[in-house]
C-alpha cells in the first residue's frame, strides 16, 4: 500500500515521462494540473489515510505493553513501515 503522496508522486512521474516519450514541450499550465491533483486527490487521500493509521495503531495488539515514549515511537514506525511497505 502507498501513500496517497508517493501516489500522486507516481502520476506526476507518469505524466513527464509520457510528455518525454512523445517529444512534447510541456505546456505552462503543467504545474497547474500538478497542484490541481495534489489538492484535489492528493491531501484529501492523505488525510484519510493519517486518520484510519492512527485510528488502527490505538487498537494494535501490543499498544497495552508500551510503557516508554520511546517504545511507542518504534511501535508506530514498525506498523508505519508494514502498513505502507516501507524499510
Amino acid at each position: 500500500m502507498k501513500t496517497a503522496m508517493q501516489e500522486v508522486l507516481n502520476l506526476v512521474k507518469q505524466m513527464f515521462y509520457n510528455a518525454d516519450a512523445l517529444k512534447l514541450e510541456l505546456p505552462a499550465s503543467m504545474l497547474n494540473d500538478i497542484i490541481n491533483i495534489i489538492i484535489q486527490e492528493g491531501i484529501p487521500k492523505e488525510k484519510e489515510q493519517i486518520i484510519k493509521f492512527c485510528w488502527e495503531c490505538l487498537k494494535g495488539d501490543n499498544i497495552h505493553t508500551i510503557t516508554s515514549n520511546k517504545e511507542l515511537i518504534e511501535y508506530i514506525n514498525d506498523r508505519f513501515n508494514q502498513t505502507y511497505n516501507q524499510t
